[in-house]
Protein backbone atom coordinates (compact mmCIF):
# COMPACT_ATOMS: atom_id res chain seq x y z
CA UNK A 1 0.00 0.00 0.00
CA UNK A 2 2.08 2.93 -1.36
CA UNK A 3 -0.35 5.57 -0.46
CA UNK A 4 -0.50 4.16 3.90
CA UNK A 5 1.38 5.76 6.36
CA UNK A 6 1.66 3.22 8.94
CA UNK A 7 0.72 -0.42 7.78
CA UNK A 8 0.29 -3.38 10.53
CA UNK A 9 0.82 -6.93 8.39
CA UNK A 10 -0.38 -10.43 9.33
CA UNK A 11 0.58 -9.43 13.01
CA UNK A 12 -0.55 -11.64 15.59
CA UNK A 13 0.75 -11.04 19.16
CA UNK A 14 0.33 -13.74 21.47
CA UNK A 15 0.97 -14.59 25.45
CA UNK A 16 -0.27 -17.05 28.32
CA UNK A 17 -2.80 -16.34 30.81
CA UNK A 18 -4.93 -18.06 33.40
CA UNK A 19 -3.46 -20.59 35.78
CA UNK A 20 -2.76 -22.99 33.08
CA UNK A 21 -1.00 -20.30 30.84
CA UNK A 22 -3.05 -20.92 27.97
CA UNK A 23 -1.70 -19.11 24.91
CA UNK A 24 -4.20 -16.28 23.90
CA UNK A 25 -4.07 -14.48 20.62
CA UNK A 26 -4.60 -10.66 21.40
CA UNK A 27 -3.68 -10.14 17.79
CA UNK A 28 -4.56 -12.72 15.01
CA UNK A 29 -3.13 -12.31 11.65
CA UNK A 30 -4.02 -8.50 11.69
CA UNK A 31 -3.60 -6.40 8.66
CA UNK A 32 -4.85 -2.84 8.94
CA UNK A 33 -3.51 0.43 7.42
CA UNK A 34 -3.93 3.98 8.45
CA UNK A 35 -3.70 6.32 5.78
CA UNK A 36 -1.07 9.41 5.52
CA UNK A 37 -1.82 13.13 6.49
CA UNK A 38 -5.76 11.75 7.64
CA UNK A 39 -7.57 11.10 10.87
CA UNK A 40 -8.35 7.62 11.24
CA UNK A 41 -11.01 5.98 13.96
CA UNK A 42 -9.53 2.83 15.33
CA UNK A 43 -13.16 1.23 17.17
CA UNK A 44 -13.42 -1.89 18.95
CA UNK A 45 -14.97 -3.04 22.05
CA UNK A 46 -12.92 -3.69 25.38
CA UNK A 47 -10.54 -6.51 24.73
CA UNK A 48 -10.76 -5.90 21.29
CA UNK A 49 -6.97 -5.82 20.94
CA UNK A 50 -6.39 -1.90 20.75
CA UNK A 51 -3.99 -1.46 23.26
CA UNK A 52 -2.00 -3.99 22.31
CA UNK A 53 -1.87 -2.62 18.74
CA UNK A 54 -0.72 0.55 20.13
CA UNK A 55 1.95 -0.98 22.28
CA UNK A 56 3.38 -2.93 19.68
CA UNK A 57 3.59 0.83 17.57
CA UNK A 58 5.27 2.52 19.57
CA UNK A 59 7.64 -0.86 20.43
CA UNK A 60 6.62 -1.50 24.46
CA UNK A 61 6.52 -5.03 22.85
CA UNK A 62 7.32 -6.86 20.26
CA UNK A 63 4.93 -8.69 17.61
CA UNK A 64 4.76 -12.94 17.88
CA UNK A 65 4.47 -12.53 14.11
CA UNK A 66 4.18 -10.38 11.15
CA UNK A 67 5.32 -6.55 11.07
CA UNK A 68 4.45 -3.17 11.36
CA UNK A 69 5.94 -0.13 8.73
CA UNK A 70 6.08 3.21 8.89
CA UNK A 71 7.16 4.99 5.60
CA UNK A 72 8.41 1.65 4.66
CA UNK A 73 10.46 1.32 7.10
CA UNK A 74 9.72 -1.56 9.79
CA UNK A 75 8.98 0.14 13.25
CA UNK A 76 11.85 -0.90 15.56
CA UNK A 77 14.08 0.87 13.16
CA UNK A 78 12.09 4.47 12.73
CA UNK A 79 12.74 7.46 14.99
CA UNK A 80 10.40 7.18 17.78
CA UNK A 81 10.71 11.74 17.92
CA UNK A 82 7.92 10.97 14.63
CA UNK A 83 5.72 9.87 17.02
CA UNK A 84 3.16 11.58 19.63
CA UNK A 85 0.85 9.62 22.34
CA UNK A 86 -1.80 10.73 24.49
CA UNK A 87 -2.82 7.70 26.96
CA UNK A 88 -6.02 7.13 28.13
CA UNK A 89 -4.94 7.55 31.77
CA UNK A 90 -2.82 10.38 32.19
CA UNK A 91 0.58 8.99 33.65
CA UNK A 92 2.44 11.88 34.29
CA UNK A 93 4.46 12.25 37.90
CA UNK A 94 2.60 13.57 40.26
CA UNK A 95 5.51 15.24 41.98
CA UNK A 96 6.12 17.33 39.06
CA UNK A 97 4.43 20.44 37.26
CA UNK A 98 2.98 20.99 34.28
CA UNK A 99 5.88 23.60 33.13
CA UNK A 100 8.45 20.79 34.31
CA UNK A 101 6.54 18.01 32.76
CA UNK A 102 6.76 19.81 29.36
CA UNK A 103 10.32 20.68 29.73
CA UNK A 104 11.96 16.80 30.46
CA UNK A 105 9.70 16.15 27.65
CA UNK A 106 11.25 18.72 25.56
CA UNK A 107 14.96 17.11 26.70
CA UNK A 108 14.11 14.00 26.06
CA UNK A 109 12.92 14.54 22.08
CA UNK A 110 15.78 17.07 21.74
CA UNK A 111 13.45 20.16 21.20
CA UNK A 112 14.75 23.48 20.24
CA UNK A 113 13.71 26.46 22.42
CA UNK A 114 11.85 24.43 24.80
CA UNK A 115 11.32 27.22 27.33
CA UNK A 116 9.43 29.24 24.67
CA UNK A 117 7.83 26.32 23.08
CA UNK A 118 6.50 24.83 26.86
CA UNK A 119 4.84 28.20 27.43
CA UNK A 120 3.42 28.19 23.82
CA UNK A 121 2.03 24.92 24.67
CA UNK A 122 0.63 25.97 27.76
CA UNK A 123 -1.18 29.11 26.82
CA UNK A 124 -2.58 27.13 24.14
CA UNK A 125 -3.94 23.76 26.20
CA UNK A 126 -5.14 26.99 28.87
CA UNK A 127 -2.58 25.73 31.43
CA UNK A 128 -0.17 28.70 31.51
CA UNK A 129 -1.98 30.28 34.98
CA UNK A 130 -1.35 26.36 36.24
CA UNK A 131 2.29 25.87 35.08
CA UNK A 132 3.61 25.72 38.61
CA UNK A 133 0.58 23.49 40.04
CA UNK A 134 1.78 19.76 41.17
CA UNK A 135 0.25 17.27 38.56
CA UNK A 136 -1.73 15.73 40.92
CA UNK A 137 -3.26 19.03 42.29
CA UNK A 138 -4.99 19.09 38.76
CA UNK A 139 -8.32 18.42 38.12
CA UNK A 140 -9.04 15.17 35.20
CA UNK A 141 -9.51 17.44 32.59
CA UNK A 142 -6.81 20.22 33.10
CA UNK A 143 -4.82 16.86 33.00
CA UNK A 144 -6.47 15.39 29.76
CA UNK A 145 -5.31 19.09 28.20
CA UNK A 146 -1.55 18.40 29.83
CA UNK A 147 -1.40 15.11 27.81
CA UNK A 148 -1.94 16.80 24.48
CA UNK A 149 0.30 19.61 25.09
CA UNK A 150 3.01 16.54 25.87
CA UNK A 151 1.77 14.28 22.84
CA UNK A 152 2.26 17.15 20.32
CA UNK A 153 5.02 19.69 21.60
CA UNK A 154 7.62 18.17 19.29
CA UNK A 155 5.43 18.24 16.04
CA UNK A 156 5.07 14.35 15.84
CA UNK A 157 4.39 13.21 12.06
CA UNK A 158 1.99 10.09 13.58
CA UNK A 159 -0.20 10.99 16.37
CA UNK A 160 -2.35 8.76 18.56
CA UNK A 161 -5.08 10.02 20.57
CA UNK A 162 -6.50 7.58 23.31
CA UNK A 163 -9.77 8.91 24.76
CA UNK A 164 -8.92 12.38 24.32
CA UNK A 165 -12.36 13.72 25.39
CA UNK A 166 -12.60 11.70 28.57
CA UNK A 167 -13.16 14.45 31.53
CA UNK A 168 -13.91 17.43 29.58
CA UNK A 169 -16.80 20.00 30.00
CA UNK A 170 -18.17 21.02 26.89
CA UNK A 171 -15.70 23.83 26.52
CA UNK A 172 -12.69 21.35 26.33
CA UNK A 173 -14.52 19.21 24.29
CA UNK A 174 -15.16 21.72 21.85
CA UNK A 175 -11.50 22.73 22.22
CA UNK A 176 -10.26 19.50 22.09
CA UNK A 177 -11.98 19.16 18.95
CA UNK A 178 -10.37 22.30 17.35
CA UNK A 179 -6.89 21.29 18.69
CA UNK A 180 -7.44 17.91 16.79
CA UNK A 181 -8.11 19.47 13.63
CA UNK A 182 -5.19 21.72 13.75
CA UNK A 183 -2.96 18.72 14.21
CA UNK A 184 -5.15 17.69 11.04
CA UNK A 185 -3.86 20.64 8.81
CA UNK A 186 -0.69 20.78 9.69
CA UNK A 187 -0.83 16.78 8.11
CA UNK A 188 -0.69 14.96 11.04
CA UNK A 189 -1.23 11.55 10.57
CA UNK A 190 -3.75 10.35 13.74
CA UNK A 191 -5.32 7.31 15.11
CA UNK A 192 -8.08 8.42 17.15
CA UNK A 193 -9.68 5.46 20.12
CA UNK A 194 -12.99 7.46 21.68
CA UNK A 195 -16.22 6.75 23.23
CA UNK A 196 -17.40 9.78 22.09
CA UNK A 197 -18.75 8.82 18.96
CA UNK A 198 -20.13 12.18 17.64
CA UNK A 199 -16.31 13.65 17.93
CA UNK A 200 -14.93 10.67 16.57
CA UNK A 201 -17.71 10.50 13.29
CA UNK A 202 -17.00 14.80 13.09
CA UNK A 203 -13.43 14.31 13.08
CA UNK A 204 -12.32 11.24 11.54
CA UNK A 205 -11.72 10.54 8.29
CA UNK A 206 -11.38 6.62 7.83
CA UNK A 207 -12.46 4.15 10.43
CA UNK A 208 -11.13 0.62 10.96
CA UNK A 209 -13.31 -1.57 13.43
CA UNK A 210 -11.51 -4.65 15.70
CA UNK A 211 -12.96 -7.17 16.77
CA UNK A 212 -11.03 -10.32 18.80
CA UNK A 213 -7.73 -9.43 16.85
CA UNK A 214 -9.17 -9.12 13.93
CA UNK A 215 -10.25 -6.21 11.21
CA UNK A 216 -13.46 -6.76 11.15
CA UNK A 217 -14.38 -3.52 8.69
CA UNK A 218 -12.44 -1.10 7.24
CA UNK A 219 -12.91 2.09 4.78
CA UNK A 220 -9.67 1.75 3.54
CA UNK A 221 -9.58 -1.92 3.31
CA UNK A 222 -11.61 -3.36 0.07
CA UNK A 223 -11.26 -6.61 1.40
CA UNK A 224 -13.79 -6.09 4.32
CA UNK A 225 -16.30 -4.25 2.22
CA UNK A 226 -18.71 -7.41 2.17
CA UNK A 227 -19.33 -6.65 5.63
CA UNK A 228 -21.84 -3.87 4.61
CA UNK A 229 -24.22 -6.55 3.41
CA UNK A 230 -25.65 -7.72 6.91
CA UNK A 231 -27.44 -10.98 7.72
CA UNK A 232 -29.02 -10.51 10.96
CA UNK A 233 -30.60 -13.05 12.45
CA UNK A 234 -33.20 -11.83 15.99
CA UNK A 235 -33.83 -14.22 18.75
CA UNK A 236 -36.42 -14.28 21.03
CA UNK A 237 -36.65 -14.75 25.58
CA UNK A 238 -32.69 -15.45 25.35
CA UNK A 239 -29.18 -13.76 26.41
CA UNK A 240 -25.72 -13.49 24.40
CA UNK A 241 -24.23 -15.36 27.35
CA UNK A 242 -26.85 -18.89 26.17
CA UNK A 243 -25.59 -18.32 22.34
CA UNK A 244 -22.46 -18.35 23.20
CA UNK A 245 -22.84 -21.25 24.94
CA UNK A 246 -24.68 -23.06 22.15
CA UNK A 247 -22.11 -21.72 19.84
CA UNK A 248 -19.30 -23.92 21.62
CA UNK A 249 -21.20 -26.64 22.13
CA UNK A 250 -22.74 -27.13 18.39
CA UNK A 251 -19.31 -25.86 16.95
CA UNK A 252 -21.21 -23.03 15.24
CA UNK A 253 -19.64 -20.45 13.17
CA UNK A 254 -18.69 -17.34 14.55
CA UNK A 255 -20.86 -14.06 14.12
CA UNK A 256 -19.84 -10.99 13.32
CA UNK A 257 -20.94 -9.06 16.18
CA UNK A 258 -23.80 -9.72 18.64
CA UNK A 259 -26.19 -7.11 20.49
CA UNK A 260 -28.60 -7.67 23.31
CA UNK A 261 -31.83 -5.71 22.75
CA UNK A 262 -34.04 -6.16 25.53
CA UNK A 263 -35.75 -9.09 25.38
CA UNK A 264 -34.07 -10.52 21.87
CA UNK A 265 -30.68 -10.89 20.72
CA UNK A 266 -29.22 -9.31 17.51
CA UNK A 267 -26.97 -11.65 15.71
CA UNK A 268 -25.08 -10.48 12.17
CA UNK A 269 -23.13 -12.63 10.00
CA UNK A 270 -21.47 -11.49 6.77
CA UNK A 271 -22.54 -14.66 4.70
CA UNK A 272 -25.19 -16.43 4.31
CA UNK A 273 -23.09 -19.62 4.93
CA UNK A 274 -22.29 -18.60 7.96
CA UNK A 275 -26.22 -17.74 9.51
CA UNK A 276 -27.48 -21.09 8.07
CA UNK A 277 -26.08 -23.35 10.89
CA UNK A 278 -27.60 -21.32 13.24
CA UNK A 279 -30.88 -21.07 11.97
CA UNK A 280 -30.66 -25.23 11.59
CA UNK A 281 -29.50 -25.55 15.07
CA UNK A 282 -32.48 -22.36 16.74
CA UNK A 283 -34.78 -24.53 14.78
CA UNK A 284 -33.87 -27.90 16.28
CA UNK A 285 -33.45 -26.21 20.00
CA UNK A 286 -36.89 -24.82 20.21
CA UNK A 287 -35.12 -21.43 20.15
CA UNK A 288 -37.69 -18.38 19.34
CA UNK A 289 -36.70 -16.67 15.87
CA UNK A 290 -38.20 -13.72 15.65
CA UNK A 291 -36.75 -12.18 12.27
CA UNK A 292 -34.12 -13.37 9.90
CA UNK A 293 -32.70 -10.74 7.37
CA UNK A 294 -31.28 -12.43 4.50
CA UNK A 295 -28.90 -10.28 2.96
CA UNK A 296 -31.17 -7.49 2.59
CA UNK A 297 -30.21 -4.91 4.87
CA UNK A 298 -27.71 -2.30 3.46
CA UNK A 299 -25.39 -0.50 5.17
CA UNK A 300 -24.04 2.33 3.60
CA UNK A 301 -23.17 5.55 5.52
CA UNK A 302 -20.49 5.54 8.41
CA UNK A 303 -23.37 6.33 10.33
CA UNK A 304 -25.16 3.43 10.03
CA UNK A 305 -22.14 1.18 10.23
CA UNK A 306 -21.24 3.08 13.57
CA UNK A 307 -25.23 1.48 15.19
CA UNK A 308 -24.37 -1.86 13.12
CA UNK A 309 -21.55 -2.40 15.65
CA UNK A 310 -23.48 -1.09 18.22
CA UNK A 311 -20.64 0.95 19.84
CA UNK A 312 -22.10 2.65 21.79
CA UNK A 313 -20.42 2.79 25.55
CA UNK A 314 -18.67 -0.22 24.73
CA UNK A 315 -16.13 0.99 22.23
CA UNK A 316 -12.76 1.76 24.17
Amino acid sequence: MDSQFLEVTNVTKTYRAGAFKRKTAALDSLTIAFPLHKCTGLFGHNGAGKTTLIRLIFGISNPTKGYITLDGTEIEQMDRNRIGYMPEVDKTANVLTPWEILLNHCAIFRVENPRERATTALRRVGLLASKDKKSRELSKGMGRRLAFAQAVIHEPQFLVLDEPFSGLDPLGRAEMHGWINEQKTRGTTIILCSHELKEAYALCDEFNIIRKGRLVYSTINAETEQLVHAYVLKVRAVTVDVLEQLRDDQQLPAWQEVVQEEEQVRVCFAAYEQAAPWLTALGSGGYQIAAFNDGGEQLGSREDLLKFFDLGEQVA
